[in-house]
């Protein structure tokens, strides 16, 4: 299921049981801009929009993925970036 956020933070996703288990302090006030779950709260992908200019040159990419990374580490294995000509994929190296 694919959920469209924005103003969400992850505690309150936690809350609401869309999410499963317990999230570190340091993601709790994150706040995606997208989450795609498999149900009872499995999460397969987090997701940030960003504009163009905020993909335009290689230290923004990085940026927007470093803004990505810890949520996506705590709670699945695919944070995903995405503009209208470019997706931006980022792998990280372990789920905790």
């Amino acid at each position: 299921m694919y959920y469209r956020l924005g103003a969400t933070t992850i505690a309150q996703l936690a809350q609401a049981g869309i999410i499963s288990g317990s999230q570190p302090k340091s993601i709790r006030k994150n706040k995606l801009d997208g989450l795609i779950t498999l149900g009872k709260g499995f999460v397969k992908a987090c997701i940030e929009y960003k504009t163009p200019a905020e993909l335009k040159s290689a230290i923004k990419v990085k940026k927007a993925i470093k803004q990505a990374i810890e949520p996506a580490r705590n709670l699945c294995n695919l944070p995903y970036c995405q503009r209208r000509s470019k997706d931006v994929l980022d792998k990280p190296t372990h789920r905790k």
